[in-house]
């Protein structure tokens, strides 16, 4: 839903020059999105939403099962009577 946004925020980031390397590619966010409709349609917006899909997902699993395996090891259980 939100990936759209991360794409933009990408160009922004790029800012791609053309020869001259003193004139930006894109002068605004609007501009940016004006271009990435007309030039690419609405897949622009979804560039590589796949492979960052296959990345994250993995990545996430990862991350909670240490997370739990962590977290069972280091809590300390509470002491019966205290």
């Amino acid at each position: 839903m939100t990936y759209p946004l991360t794409t933009i925020r990408t160009r922004v980031q790029q800012n791609q020059f053309f020869n001259n390397r003193a004139e930006a590619k894109y002068r605004s966010v609007k501009d940016i999105s004006f271009y990435m409709f007309k030039d690419e349609g609405i897949r622009g917006f979804y560039k590589g939403m796949v492979s960052n899909l296959m990345k994250g997902i993995p990545q996430r699993g990862i991350y909670f099962y240490f997370y739990e395996m962590l977290k069972s090891n280091f809590i300390a259980e509470p002491i019966d009577g205290q």
